[in-house]
């Protein structure tokens, strides 16, 4: 993971002109002249083009933490730190997740009907529903209502899709 950081840093700095005349010495060893420490200063980027940047540093994190056959802990850990909820995850958190987890039938319903339509008709840059919490609480709504005696059909189809959506459309 370090090198990929790595050489994306060098990457970025090809793409955007940065090859080191913006940085500052600041550390140099004094009888050999080598440099040991640079500290560059970085432009400031136009919102979208760092909403951009911080998309693909998810799907990244994303793609090597949770969606490989092995998942990534180191991933999953860099994920947790240095992606924060939006305040609509901390939102679904409370009201749908909570929901999934009800004794009444009706409600899970609702709540997996909401997430299959956040998943149908959100922007997928943005859509929360792909969120690994999001995810793992679909599964486990399925797998619980998979065991229950007098489950209902409807509702494990309506999980099954929801889960479908997101695996489709990423």
């Amino acid at each position: 993971m370090q090198n990929k950081i790595a050489t994306g840093t060098r990457t970025y700095e090809k793409r955007r002109g940065l090859d080191g005349t913006e940085g500052q010495i600041i550390g140099r060893q004094l009888k050999t002249g080598e440099v040991r420490r640079i500290d560059y200063q970085r432009r400031e980027l136009p919102w979208e083009e760092y909403r951009l940047i911080f998309q693909a540093a998810r799907d990244l994190l994303l793609s090597r933490g949770y969606e490989k056959n092995s998942p990534d802990l180191e991933a999953q850990n860099l994920f947790a730190e240095m992606i924060p909820d939006s305040a609509e995850l901390r939102q679904e958190r409370k009201t749908t997740l909570k929901q999934l987890k009800s004794r009444d039938e009706k409600t899970r319903f609702l709540a997996a009907k909401h997430l299959d339509k956040l998943a149908r008709h959100r922007h997928q840059d943005e859509c929360v529903v792909r969120h690994p919490d999001i995810v793992a609480a679909l599964i486990d709504a399925l797998d619980k209502e998979s065991r229950r005696k007098n489950s209902s059909v409807r509702l494990q189809e309506m999980l099954i899709q929801g889960l479908g959506r997101v695996q489709s459309v990423w």
